[in-house]
């Protein structure tokens, strides 16, 4: 093959590949870490509850995601008794391309959501823990019983663990001062 018929193929080549972020759309893929227990995410995150959704709406801001109503039946985190009263919103990405969520309206779900840093709005997505309540019988039992609307308080989650370490500490030296008191006697 001689350069002079190589020579247009080139300049084809050149000119197509210059057009090509012209001519073409974002791409999208979701990767996640795996999830923790349910335990660790109720520590990460902002509010975990189980709701049925109501309304589920596509929106477009910067980018693609959908507005997501729920009833809240139950909370284990993050929401106060008002919260009971009127529809929670969350969003989440546009489609699963972006770890958004499917939600079905009619539907219940157990959520674990966090707070958008920029604008305060709840968000789920794939990469949490959120999953049909019919499929989150593991997460219902190790959350416990939680809060409903009939319920007289949430219970506080940030309240401070005592750990074992703690325990150790506290125990090791409750043992020397007992047995320097009784060398005492």
């Amino acid at each position: 093959m001689s350069i002079k018929n190589f020579y247009p193929t080139l300049v084809v080549f050149v000119f197509l590949s210059l057009l090509s972020p012209v001519f073409s759309q974002k791409a999208y893929a979701c990767s996640c870490m795996t999830p923790g227990t349910p335990q660790e995410e109720l520590k990460d995150v902002d509010v975990v509850f189980m709701g049925k959704v109501t309304q589920v709406e596509d929106t477009q801001q910067f980018e693609p995601q959908k507005s997501v109503s729920f009833i809240v039946e139950k909370a284990w985190k993050g929401l106060s008794k008002e919260d009971f009263n009127s529809p929670l919103q969350i969003v989440t990405p546009g489609n699963s391309a972006m770890c958004g969520i499917d939600f079905t309206e009619g539907e219940t779900y157990v959520v674990y959501a966090g707070t958008n840093s920029e604008n305060g709005n709840l968000q789920a997505g794939l990469c949490s823990r959120t999953a049909l309540a019919s499929q989150a019988t593991d997460d219902l039992a190790q959350l416990g019983d939680g809060i409903s609307s009939d319920t007289e308080s949430i219970p506080n989650q940030n309240k401070p663990k005592i750990n074992t370490i703690t325990l150790l500490i506290v125990g090791t030296a409750g043992l020397i001062l007992g047995s320097i008191f009784a060398k005492k006697r």
